[in-house]
């Protein structure tokens, strides 16, 4: 259940707001049970994890040199 809500996250532009409806439906389970999964296997919450792939996003896009950081922060 777990690897269907980080498929949904992964899956969704960074750009979009937090898919919190597609993940909940993916995995068939509450948000409360879905962050307690997420905790004990990646040792961060659900919305951390997604939080986590927009940070990563930045910096790789920072460190490319291509964009403004103005237009990175915009577009994430």
């Amino acid at each position: 259940r777990l690897l269907r809500a980080l498929r949904v996250l992964n899956q969704t532009p960074l750009s979009d707001p937090f898919p919190e409806e597609a993940v909940l439906t993916q995995s068939s389970l509450g948000r409360s049970q879905l962050d307690r999964l997420a905790l004990r296997d990646t040792g961060v919450t659900i919305r951390e994890y997604w939080e986590r792939l927009r940070e990563q996003a930045a910096r790789h896009s920072l460190r490319m040199g291509s964009m403004p950081v103005k237009e990175i922060a915009y577009q994430l």
